[in-house]
């Protein structure tokens, strides 16, 4: 099948553009930008954004010109994007709230049921899709940072290809970080929000983190039919840091986690990046300490569980995600010794409208037309509903 264009233009299709010099600010103007239109819009904006502060001024101020012109799905995103870069004690609901109204605008005609399943004394958001057609089950989440709202696009997506998507937000996602810190037990939120639905089969995606706590849900958590990793995440503390000596020293011993943290805190003041990482990361984590960031996020790695896989999986990369490294693909691969089926795809600059970016920012359509396509060849080769 394939996919509507565009998904009424809110599908990313125009590919990878280059807004600014330093690769998370430029990862971000593309990851907010809702369409070829405001391209332009963001080129001029970028040439105003020199630090974080910057950004969420500019942010700010085109989410006004957008909801001024009437775009609430634009609204919906640059609110989203102007709390991005704040630090973790800035109250956040103002801009919440922002986003939270113009979804409901910008979706109001469509097929979505708003639901919540009761976890560890907290509410899980998610929005169920109906299915179009008989094509089972896709249970979706995100990963390190974001709202369910910013992915609504995507899961519209699968439903457009006949499937019931039941896509929510974990303990460290969206609102629910409000109450629960991230846990790298992801079978467990996934066990209830499956329990809640009655669903007996699925198949999981996750995205970008996701990528890590999608094949740990699938280790664990039977019901669990299919997997597509988008991206592959084979060690998130080497993703983010990008320096397998620090990733190294925090898991050889407790001296060694000191001291990789006293030369993160050291840095922190002359690096953007890392300020950012840490910002983000006491946040997700409930951590007060890069100590407690550092062991927290060394126990999300795929070694240990990937054997436990027995699954048709869908491991997806970017040749220039710089994030996830593209060697952690092929450390990946090996450890999927008994997965039912392992199909790889790699992304390239090469590619019409490149997707060589983190999560294929930029050309979601790409990606989503290799997802339902491997979904559509599982389901016939099985002859069954998955």
């Amino acid at each position: 099948m394939r996919l509507r264009d565009g998904l009424a233009g809110r599908l990313q299709d125009w590919g990878q553009i280059a807004f600014h010099p330093n690769p998370q600010l430029d990862l971000q103007f593309n990851r907010y930008c809702t369409s070829t239109l405001m391209i332009e819009t963001l080129h001029e904006v970028a040439g105003e954004v020199a630090n974080v502060d910057d950004w969420h001024r500019e942010m700010l101020a085109l989410a006004d010109q957008a909801g001024a012109a009437g775009d609430s799905f634009a609204v919906q995103n640059l609110a989203e994007a102007a709390q991005f870069f704040l630090p973790p004690d800035v109250d956040r609901r103002a801009y919440e709230s922002r986003m939270q109204e113009a979804w409901r605008q910008s979706w109001a005609d469509a097929s979505i049921e708003i639901g919540s399943v009761d976890y560890q004394g907290a509410a899980l958001r998610v929005q169920r899709f109906p299915a179009k057609a008989s094509k089972g089950t896709i249970l979706m989440h995100g990963g390190f940072d974001g709202y369910y709202e910013q992915i609504t696009t995507i899961a519209a997506a699968l439903q457009d290809n006949g499937h019931e998507v039941l896509l929510f937000e974990g303990p460290g996602q969206g609102l629910v970080l409000d109450s629960l810190p991230m846990t790298h037990e992801w079978e467990r939120p996934v066990a209830a929000v499956l329990d809640a639905y009655n669903v007996e089969s699925c198949t999981i995606l996750g995205m970008s983190l996701g990528g890590y706590l999608a094949q740990r849900a699938a280790a664990f958590e039977p019901r669990i039919t299919r997997l597509v990793c988008w991206d592959v995440m084979y060690d998130a503390l080497d993703a983010v840091f990008h320096n397998a000596d620090l990733t190294a020293l925090v898991r050889s011993s407790d001296d060694g986690l000191k001291r990789a943290a006293a030369s993160l805190d050291q840095q922190a003041g002359a690096n953007p990046n890392i300020t950012f990482i840490l910002r983000q990361g006491y946040r997700v984590m409930a951590s007060t300490t890069t100590e407690d960031f550092l062991r927290k996020s060394s126990r999300f790695t795929t070694a240990g569980i990937s054997d436990k896989i027995t699954q048709d999986a869908l491991i997806l990369a970017g040749q220039k995600d710089h994030y996830v490294p593209l060697e952690h693909l092929w450390k990946q691969l090996p450890l999927l010794v008994n997965a039912r089926s392992v199909t790889a795809r790699i992304f390239t600059e090469r590619e019409h409208n490149a997707a060589a970016a983190h999560c294929n920012v930029g050309n979601h359509v790409m990606a989503m037309q290799v997802i339902v396509d491997w979904l559509d060849q599982c389901t016939e080769i099985d002859g069954i509903k998955v």
